[in-house]
């Protein structure tokens, strides 16, 4: 999220610049990490082998899909009235296009604030594939995906904004498609058609410090994945859970 508890001020531009990581640390881990596995070492049988699509079935659209690993965080927030802003959002692994309104706000007379804001945004993916040396022995092709999601921020900052906190949920979904070949002693086996649909619902605390028009954020949030997948003729229901931790450093002008 790294979004500030209020908007940007009219008329003002907010531009941040960080970074963010998804890291697994529960659900459907121990067939993603023997999917894994099996890719590293290349073993078993031909790499066109039903029971080999299945078994690192969970892995693949894992990497695929949830795609855990670390980003770029760039964000350019534009105001377009008192109650409404809109912006973009370069992830490395995609690009967004989103808005965020605001529900209601408290003010103090010295500039802090507790405000309650809805969110949504609209993503491509940029890049087909997981991040470099998650995800050994798989090709892939013709990678295509687009999805949404809407976060709700309940903020608070103190007087000036010198300090700054916020709790947050976001929900959304994603589907990806294209093609995929695993790899293996015997070769390369055909390519197959994958789609992917995962929903996902995040959790999210963040804290920050600010001066004038700097802001410096932190956040660590929870990520429960809800991954439906196929691969050729095997499909299954992958559960993952991740923490998202992400740092911005932002300057409104």
């Amino acid at each position: 999220m790294l979004a500030e508890p209020r908007l940007v001020r009219e008329s003002d531009v907010r531009f941040q610049l960080g970074g963010a990581a998804a890291a697994p640390v529960g659900g459907d881990l121990d067939a993603i990490q023997a999917g894994r596995q099996r890719l590293d070492a290349a073993e078993g049988a031909p790499p066109d082998d039903p029971t080999v699509t299945r078994a690192l079935l969970p892995a693949t659209v894992v990497g695929f899909g949830a795609r855990p690993g670390v980003a770029p965080v760039v964000r350019t927030t534009l105001s377009l009235s008192k109650v409404f802003e809109a912006s973009l959002h370069y992830g490395g692994r995609d690009a967004r296009v989103g808005g965020r309104y605001l529900l209601w706000e408290s003010r103090s007379a010295d500039a802090g604030a507790v405000t309650l804001s809805i969110g949504g945004d609209g993503h491509v993916l940029l890049r087909g594939r997981p991040e470099d040396g998650y995800l050994n022995g798989v090709a892939s092709e013709n990678v295509r995906g687009f999805g949404v999601q809407a976060p709700l921020l309940l903020g608070w900052q103190s007087d000036a904004g010198l300090l700054i906190a916020y709790v947050g949920a976001l929900v959304g979904y994603e589907r990806i498609t294209g093609q995929i070949a695993f790899t293996g002693r015997t070769g390369t086996a055909p390519a197959k058609d994958v789609v992917i649909g995962r929903a996902h619902v995040t959790g999210t605390l963040g804290i920050g410090l600010g001066f004038r028009r700097v802001r410096v954020i932190v956040e660590c949030g929870a990520r429960r994945d809800f991954i439906d997948a196929r691969i050729g003729d095997e499909s299954a229901n992958v559960a993952l859970i991740s923490l998202t931790p992400a740092f911005a450093f932002g300057v409104s002008f």
